[in-house]
């Protein structure tokens, strides 16, 4: 690291410090070592930082298509139609055996008279 721009860059100690980014040093002097460490810490942290930002951002944007992507799909669509469908199959099976049942029972009666 080149000390030339470490010297433009130590007016923003102060608001470094204050944003907590880096803490100042014991007794108040401002090294070029200690400087280079904490920008390289600052550096990284901004690395890390916007690295699992990206990851978040493209994750939410993969959620997000995935669910536009299947509130486009017909699929819920047919399932509610075999729904229906198989429904209204049950309730017609079901009346079919009862009118069985009853029509069983009125010959049923009818034999027995």
């Amino acid at each position: 690291m080149h000390l030339l721009p470490l010297l433009h860059l130590l007016h923003l100690l102060p608001l470094l410090h204050l944003l907590h980014l880096l803490p100042l040093p014991h007794g108040g002097q401002t090294s070029v070592l200690w400087l280079q460490m904490n920008l390289a810490l600052v550096h990284d942290r901004q690395h890390i930082k916007s690295f699992w930002e990206s990851k978040i951002n493209s994750e939410c944007r993969d959620v997000e298509k995935e669910q536009q992507r299947m509130n486009k799909s017909a699929l819920q669509k047919l399932r509610q139609e075999w729904l229906v469908r198989l429904e209204n199959r049950t309730k017609h099976l079901k009346n079919l055996n009862e009118n069985f049942l009853t029509r069983v029972s009125t010959e049923k009666t009818a034999n027995q008279q």
